[in-house]
């Protein structure tokens, strides 16, 4: 399966528009950014977030949708920038 091409991504997957809901509704306003696209029951998460649990989270609500066949998380995990308290 190959999601480097959007034009090979249908324009509107009612499984992706489901995962993006429930990330949405997840009570984690970091999953809001995550960008889902879909093609044969393959989920491909996209985005930025601020830990690796995030990024878990992400994976394991789509994981959990009714007719996703297997996700890749190809999620980047983006510390944020700490300030030094000197």
């Amino acid at each position: 399966m190959h999601f480097l091409s959007t034009n090979s991504l249908p324009c509107v997957s009612p499984l992706a528009d489901i995962v993006t809901q429930r990330l949405h509704a997840s009570g984690r306003p970091r999953l809001r950014n995550v960008r889902v696209q879909e093609q044969r029951g393959i989920v491909l998460l996209t985005g930025h977030v601020p830990t690796y649990f995030l990024k878990q989270v992400a994976q394991s609500i789509a994981s959990s949708v009714d007719g996703v066949v297997s996700v890749r998380n190809e999620m980047v995990v983006t510390s944020p920038v700490r300030q030094d308290c000197s």
